[in-house]
């Protein structure tokens, strides 16, 4: 972490609820975390954990009947959570953008790449229509698309998967944000692709000094780009660490078992894969405890009666369970 690095993104006990007729659906509960200019921050965890979420609540985008209930978010010193939609609008798709996961539902079909790429330029700066299309090839040619003049003329149907990806990519990255947000950039895209894809993130994170976020539920994936890592489940966070400390020590049961659902080059071919028993927790009644103790084989009574803190496992390594309040005699301190 760099010490002199300024503070890009904070969030505070985040809480967003969703206000359904069977109920409010509590899908994210007091999260908090926070990202430097030019640091890639990775969250991860199973779907509905809350991770997309949050990036919506970031982003300002929170569909009906979703809602943010607590807590705030600031960004480039400014509580966002208090502006109104004029005021989202100068900052939205300018100063932060998003990749989202399926390139294919966010490319307008009738439009031309290069026309829906020229139109976020014009919507955000002061150029004009014949120098926002000149500059709509050039930002296909920063995301390594070959014929970017041939393809910026074309539609999105024309374009590979991955193209699209990077496709997006490009759009989001024209208006030259300081924070880029990609939620699940590699899904449904072959692992060559994939590799591609992060590379091309990796690299331009590091040319433009831009912050990312990046969503996802593929541990394997955030080792390539991110520096901090956070896991999520059931709407909190249950650990978070730097990437090299959470593979060197996991400390969550949840962190065990996503890492243990990892294919190994090493290992003995015979041995199955270790998948994570039971079912994800029902965020319309969450449990009083541990979110995770349903499905834990370390689960202790405590667990399932009273929320754990965020103990510190080490410097800048929190952990979110009570194995870590255990005196030397098992019973959990203070407790």
């Amino acid at each position: 972490m760099n010490n002199n690095a300024k503070k890009l993104v904070e969030v505070k006990d985040l809480r967003v609820s969703f206000f359904t007729p069977a109920g409010e659906v509590k899908a994210v509960r007091g999260v908090s975390w926070s990202l430097e200019e030019s640091e890639a921050l990775g969250i991860v965890g199973e779907s509905g954990s809350g991770k997309s979420v949050s990036a919506y609540a970031l982003m300002g985008i929170l569909q009906h009947p979703g809602k943010v209930i607590g807590g705030s978010i600031t960004f480039n010193d400014i509580n966002i959570l208090k502006l109104k939609e004029n005021q989202w609008r100068k900052i939205r798709g300018k100063d932060m953008s998003m990749i989202f996961q399926d390139p294919m539902t966010s490319l307008n079909p009738v439009y031309s790449v290069g026309n829906q790429i020229a139109e976020t330029l014009m919507a955000h700066t002061n150029i004009k229509s014949k120098e926002a299309s000149s500059r709509s090839v050039s930002s296909l040619a920063t995301v390594q698309i070959p014929n970017p003049d041939k393809r910026a003329k074309q539609y999105p149907f024309e374009f590979s998967g991955g193209m699209r990806q990077r496709a997006m990519i490009a759009m989001s990255l024209c208006c030259g944000p300081k924070l880029l947000i990609a939620d699940e950039p590699t899904t449904a895209l072959d692992v060559t692709i994939q590799a591609q894809i992060i590379d091309l993130l990796r690299e331009l994170k590091e040319r433009t000094n831009m912050g990312i976020l990046l969503i996802t539920h593929d541990m394997g994936v955030i080792t390539d780009i991110c520096e901090k890592v956070i896991i999520m489940y059931g709407g909190q966070i249950m650990e978070s660490a730097s990437v090299k400390e959470l593979y060197k020590n996991p400390s969550h049961p949840y962190t065990n078992g996503l890492l243990d659902c990892l294919p190994r080059l090493v290992s003995d071919k015979e041995e199955p894969l270790k998948p994570i028993d039971g079912s994800p927790v029902d965020l319309l009644n969450p449990p009083l405890g541990c979110p995770f103790a349903p499905r834990c084989d370390k689960c202790m009574k405590v667990c399932l009666s009273k929320q754990p803190p965020q103990f510190e496992v080490s410097p800048d390594h929190y952990c979110a369970c009570w194995l870590h309040a255990l005196d030397n005699q098992g019973g959990i301190i203070n407790d």
